[in-house]
């Protein structure tokens, strides 16, 4: 199960998921374990995702999922579908800017996605 921040809060990430808080509730480090993810979820604005560690996936809905490396640096559009995590056998961090107003947290994301 994933680990959320409150357990009456509704699960928003699939395996082992943490978060550390830089900059009160704008920017955070995430940790994805071995196939660890989000569910899938908008926001409503931009967000940045800046790997820092490991091998992990991103996908928009609709689309294609594609790998991301350390290094690589996500502008995740505004207000669109979409989930990241770490790839099977990897772990992945990730640094998150995160744009004014709460996510809006969907389904989890299957297996085949």
């Amino acid at each position: 199960m994933a680990q959320q921040a409150n357990d009456d809060a509704p699960p928003t990430f699939s395996g082992q998921v943490s978060n550390r808080y830089v900059d009160v509730d704008r920017a955070l480090f995430v940790y994805f374990t071995d196939g660890g993810r989000t569910f899938w979820h908008t926001h409503p604005g931009p967000q940045t995702l800046i790997v820092t560690e490991g091998r992990g996936w991103f996908q928009y809905w609709g689309e294609e999922k594609f790998a991301i490396d350390v290094g690589d640096v996500i502008e995740v559009r505004d207000g669109e579908k979409h989930w990241h995590g770490a790839q099977r056998g990897h772990d992945m961090t990730h640094f998150a800017t995160v744009p004014a107003g709460k996510a809006t947290w969907l389904e989890e994301v299957s297996d085949p996605d």
